[in-house]
């Protein structure tokens, strides 16, 4: 299947680990700076990010955490005064979370910056060097998976 020899696809693998959990270790540094658990960094990020009306429902998903973790954090975060909670003018059951001001001036100072820099990062790849690189990422993500759910290992992982 591959060219490389077992030897080498260890070593590759370990330095593709160990660039990946210094990656994570970056954004666990970031939260702690500004004083904020890494599912709550996370939830401010993606609703400073993306211009759309985020559920818990929708952070469960995008972020990969249990609805225990997003409810924590939620909670965490209305109590700092970062967010509230509204009912969705479109479906009245559902409950969006919305930044205060004091949610907004936060997320400049602290979140923003972290967002241009990560988007100044892409920018320095050409458009064909990012597709490659996600491409690759997805192809190594499903690989893994199917290696894992192969073994019987599907118990314990999301989907």
């Amino acid at each position: 299947m591959s060219t490389l020899p077992l030897g080498k696809i260890a070593e590759k693998r370990m330095i593709f680990d160990r660039l990946f959990k210094e990656q994570d270790y970056f954004y666990y540094q970031a939260a702690a700076k500004a004083n904020l658990s890494e599912a709550a960094f996370w939830i401010l990020f993606g609703i400073c990010d993306q211009d759309k009306a985020w559920t818990q429902s929708d952070l469960c998903r995008e972020f990969y955490y249990s609805k225990q973790t997003v409810n924590s954090a939620v909670k965490r975060l209305e109590k700092m005064g970062f967010i509230r909670l509204e009912a969705d003018k479109g479906n009245g059951n559902r409950k969006i979370l919305v930044l205060t001001e004091n949610g907004e001036a936060y997320c400049q100072a602290e979140i923003v910056p972290l967002i241009e820099a990560e988007q100044d990062a892409f920018a320095s790849f050409t458009e064909e060097e990012v597709e490659v690189l996600l491409s690759l990422m997805q192809r190594q993500l499903e690989a893994l998976k199917n290696r894992i759910y192969e073994t019987g290992g599907k118990e314990g992982y999301a989907d």
